[in-house]
Formats: structure tokens, sequence, C-alpha cells
């Protein structure tokens, strides 16, 4: 049996996609497999997989209509035959000693999933860096699941090395119905069947940000599926008898990041239309229950919770306007 399974999703990632192998296959752990799952891509991504498989007996190209890249990573758990799985996205590389790092980790705890920080690179037009960010978590093992819930950097699928055992007697995948917030509930459904993980304060896996420096689009239907993500993570919470506050806190957030999403370039709305976008969020009854149970702590925390009360929605506009400038134009994260 091989030890990893590499899952990469591909579409239309001409530009990106060489690097990202060409990184994969510097690794100094060389145990590995690498899938390489071709989701339908109009333009010359399938055929720099296919002749990379051909330099590469390690490398499996698995070409198939356009589904999504849920459906491709779940083709790709299904293919795979490592002991271990972990993901890459199309447009990333990772550092030479990225899977030796985890696996190394993964066998000398004995847990069941790793997860690890990440770097952040900010490219110009030349694909020069330009800006880089290390996010980095605090080493620690967890064993009580409260615990882990309760920690951060679990949203992601490619910061983190898991046991495919655990992944296939579950059944554990990737909802394909959803395009926001599915890794969240994918590592969220794994982790309720781990015993223990461990966080590594390292950072090999190389985030890459676009030229313009915006990785998020404007999404007409994006606080519906929040939405549906919100109620999955509410059921965990419940499960585990953790606070509230997370769920509650994470519909606050759901409407500021929509709310910004108004000045997206590709948002057409007109000004009328983008108010009554904001009143109609803020009158629907999960975010009127959220608002009048939920109380916040800290001084940013009930701020913002203040500003949505106040049901003030120009002023309401006016602060989510800052806030989309302060994120993207100015730091650009």
């Amino acid at each position: 049996m091989v030890k990893v399974s590499i899952i990469v999703p591909v579409y239309n990632s001409e530009k990106s996609i060489s690097n990202t192998i060409n990184s994969i296959l510097k690794q100094n752990f060389d145990d590995f497999e690498l899938l390489l799952i071709n989701d339908g891509s109009k333009d010359k991504s399938g055929l720099i997989c296919d002749k990379f498989a051909i330099q590469d007996k390690r490398i499996k190209v698995i070409h198939q209509k356009n589904s999504g890249p849920g459906a491709a990573r779940n083709r790709g758990i299904k293919e795979s035959k490592g002991k271990y799985i972990t993901f890459v996205d199309a447009d990333d590389t990772v550092d030479v000693d990225w899977l030796n790092s985890m696996v190394s980790a993964m066998e000398i705890n004995n847990v069941d999933l790793v997860c690890t920080g990440y770097k952040r690179l900010y490219l110009d037009a030349n694909n020069k860096i330009i800006k880089l960010k290390s996010y980095m978590p605090i080493f620690k093992k967890y064993n009580e699941k409260k615990d882990i819930i309760n920690n951060g950097l679990l949203n992601p699928l490619w910061n983190k090395l898991y046991k495919s055992e655990i992944i296939k007697k579950f059944d554990i995948a990737i909802r394909e119905d959803l395009s926001l917030g599915e890794d969240l509930l994918f590592n969220l459904n794994y982790i309720d069947k781990c015993e223990c993980l461990i966080f590594l304060d390292i950072a090999k896996y190389n985030y890459i940000v676009n030229n313009d420096g915006l990785t998020h689009k404007y999404r007409s239907d994006k606080f519906e599926i929040l939405n549906k993500v919100n109620d999955e993570l509410r059921k965990i919470i419940i499960k585990y008898d953790i606070s509230q506050d997370i769920v509650n806190f994470g519909t606050i957030k759901n409407c500021y990041s929509c709310f910004m999403d108004l000045f997206h370039k590709n948002n057409y709305m007109k000004f009328r239309d983008k108010l009554n976008y904001i009143y109609n969020i803020l009158n629907k009854q999960k975010v009127k229950m959220v608002l009048q149970t939920y109380k916040p702590k800290g001084i940013k925390n009930k701020v913002l919770v203040l500003i949505l009360k106040s049901n003030f929605i120009s002023l309401i506009y006016v602060i989510s306007w800052i806030f989309y400038v302060i994120k993207f134009k100015f730091n650009k994260d």
C-alpha cells in the first residue's frame, strides 16, 4: 500500500498546475500517489496533467465531466489507495518537506488527524512575491472533541493529513450541493470520528492569492448557502454541548460577509436594491433570533452586533463599505 494519496482537483488551471505538480514531485518523501482529477477543464490543463503522468508513474490522471471541486475531491477519495489522504489546490504549491512533516507527526504522535499552518503568498503580474503572511497554530495535541471544535484553522482541507481508513469506513464525503463551507463540514464530520488530533506550528503549504488580491466573488445565493452550513454546524455544537455563541457569531459574520460583497466589482445591483438586500437579510427569522438572544463578548463583537441591531440600513451600508475597503483594498487579505 502506498503511504499517502495526494488529491488535486483541476479545472482550467493551465497557468498554475505545472508549478503545483512540480512542487509536489520535489518532496523529500516519495511514498505517495498523486491523483489529478481533471474536472472537465476547457483549457490545456488535462494535457499538462497527462504529460506529467507519462514522466512519473506515481501520477494518475482522471478525466471527468465538470461536476465541481467537491465532486472532484470525492472522486479522488474513491480512487485513492493510500493509508493517508491529503489535498492540494491546483493553483497552490507546497514546500519540499511538507509531506514528510505531516506523516512524521501522524505516526510519532499516534493521532488521527494532522493540522498545520500555511503561508499566504501575494503575487504580482510577473508571479513575483510582493507580500507573504504566515498563519501558524500553537503546537498542541487534542483529545477532547469540544476543545478541537473550538479551535481555529478547521476550514481548509489542504492544511491537513487524514487517515483513509476513517474516511472510507464512515463514508465521509464532501457535500457536493454546497459551494461554500463544505470543507468545514467535511472536517467536522471527520473529527466526529477521531480519537485525537495534533496541530503543528509549521507552515509548509503555500496558498497563492491571485494578482488582483481578490479571492472572493459576489454570490447572490451566498447567505442561503452559509445558512445551511450554520444549520449543520449547530447540530454538531448541540451534540457536544458547546456554547451556541460560535454559531450565533457565525451568523453575524455571515451578514457582514454578504454585505461587503455588495461592493464587489461583479455586483451590478442598483443602490436601492442593495439597501433592500440588507433589509431582507436582517429580517430573516434566524438573523432576528440571533440579534435578540446573542450576548457578544468583547468590545469589537458588541459593536458589530449593535450596528446590525440598529436596523439603520444606510449606516450598515456605509460600515460594510468601510470593512470592504479595509479588507480588500488596504490589506488585500
